[in-house]
């Protein structure tokens, strides 16, 4: 939802004892971060949609403090979102023009092949002029017979 807030400010924005903060923090019904910060000590962030989830809306009154600081922090987010759907726009604008080409390039491969089909010759109605019968093949007998066969002939 947003960058994550002091417990102080949080207890603030939710009209919310800090000790309570603390104790549901402890209990780890409320989750947080640990940050170090410039003078070398460690901190405790929430995260605001923590907060929505654990105690609801914020209170009217310093919700609308906290908007602004939002819209704030918001501005140069969208100058990055702005610049990244510029960037989307060009490379969709490249993938179109590739299409085209590709698209160009079928039509042109699909007029080739019904050039070469037009040129081949048809089949011929009458198919047996082309095709000779082959002569019967003589089966050569042997002189003796053995067995079954020798006694039927």
């Amino acid at each position: 939802m947003g960058k994550p807030i002091s417990p102080t400010k949080a207890a603030e924005a939710w009209g919310v004892n800090r000790a309570v903060l603390y104790k549901k923090m402890r209990l780890g019904e409320l989750s947080y971060t640990s940050d170090v910060s410039s003078n070398g000590k460690s901190r405790r962030l929430i995260d605001p949609a923590e907060m929505l989830r654990v105690f609801g809306e914020p209170n009217i009154e310093t919700s609308k403090n906290e908007t602004k600081s939002e819209t704030e922090t918001l501005l140069p987010d969208s100058a990055i979102h702005l610049d990244y759907i510029e960037h989307l726009k060009a490379q969709l604008a490249k993938k179109d023009t590739l299409i085209e080409r590709q698209a160009a390039q079928m039509q042109s491969l699909i007029e080739q092949l019904n050039d070469v089909n037009q040129r081949l010759l048809p089949a011929p109605d009458d198919m047996d002029d082309y095709f000779e019968e082959p002569e019967p093949v003589k089966v050569k007998r042997k002189w003796w017979k053995f067995g079954k066969k020798a006694e039927e002939a």
